[in-house]
């Protein structure tokens, strides 16, 4: 189901943005399953900030799986284009990331950032 749903919308050339996808948790709950981070990258375009949200939304919802979402969140990382970039995605990872579930500590596996090593204590 899930795979006919997303090949729906990129077949009819429908460009979700991720405010709207924020707005509309009628959306997010038609996904009814898992989808992967590739999904995430072509379902939710936007700033970092944003599609870091989302995916973690989606994450609590159990539409994502840890594992994608960490793959999501290093693939978001290694393309930052400045320091100050990569500062405020660390710092919006943490800020989301305060919990027991300790999600960080998988980016260290995927991306080539030693400042993740800090962020689960």
């Amino acid at each position: 189901m899930k795979k006919s749903l997303l090949s729906f919308f990129c077949g009819l050339g429908f460009s979700i943005s991720p405010m709207s996808a924020f707005a509309d948790h009628a959306f997010l709950d038609s996904l009814n399953g898992q989808i992967t981070a590739n999904e995430i990258e072509m379902l939710f375009s936007g700033e970092p900030y944003e599609r870091i949200d989302t995916s973690y939304e989606l994450y609590l919802k159990g539409d994502a799986n840890r594992e994608d979402v960490i793959s999501f969140w290093s693939r978001i990382y290694n393309t930052a284009d400045s320091e100050n970039e990569l500062d405020q995605i660390v710092l919006q990872i943490q800020e989301i990331d305060d919990s027991n579930l300790c999600l960080t500590d998988g980016i260290l596996e995927n991306t080539k950032a030693l400042s993740f090593r800090d962020m689960c204590r």
